[in-house]
């Protein structure tokens, strides 16, 4: 009898960890009141992705999610984590998206110039370079900012020649590096 009862608990406690429409269901949820500003329901999103079972795809946004929702609020530090785990999983992806994976250097850019680690933004922008063009519209000149941001703490350094290559990037992406340096996105 005890038995059967400790095998019909397993069963549904195994049940329960599979990936089925109402982990879906919540994980959505989640995701909604995150892209509304709630960074709980981030973190809340990425738990469901991974007692839901829900894989990589899904895990990897929802990390992106609460990474840029912890942007928008100025933790940069705290960004740091779950944007380096997203970019992780996506470029573990069977099927690999540059665009997604250039959106997370991207953000890590971002968390890494505000808090003044522009060797560790400087790598990140390295790896997104090549992926510029494949942006558009707003994502396009926040690359475009960046790339002007960068190489203004490149002339600071002195590395006139490595902010020449930024500053002809932000132009070849149809931007005019003085009004992107005035900070006029």
């Amino acid at each position: 009898m005890k038995r059967r009862h400790l095998l019909g608990v397993a069963a549904i406690v195994l049940a329960a960890g599979c990936a089925n429409p109402i982990n879906r269901v919540t994980y959505d949820r989640y995701k909604d009141m995150c892209n509304q500003g709630a960074e709980e329901a981030c973190y809340r999103a990425w738990v469901n992705t991974r007692i839901g079972m829900l894989g990589p795809e899904l895990e990897s946004q929802a990390l992106y999610n609460w990474g840029v929702e912890r942007t928008r609020q100025r933790k940069y530090a705290e960004a740091e984590e779950p944007l380096l785990a997203s970019l992780k999983l996506e470029e573990g992806l069977e099927i690999r998206s540059d665009e997604r994976i250039g959106r997370r250097l991207a953000q890590l850019a971002i968390a890494a110039v505000q808090q003044g680690k522009i060797d560790a933004g400087l790598i990140y922008m390295e790896r997104l370079i090549p992926l510029v063009n494949l942006y558009q519209g707003h994502e396009r000149r926040v690359v475009a900012a960046l790339c002007a941001g960068y190489s203004e703490e490149l002339r600071k350094r002195g590395e006139a020649e490595r902010a020449q290559s930024y500053e002809a990037k932000v132009q070849e992406l149809g931007f005019d590096i003085k009004t992107m340096k005035k900070g006029e996105t």
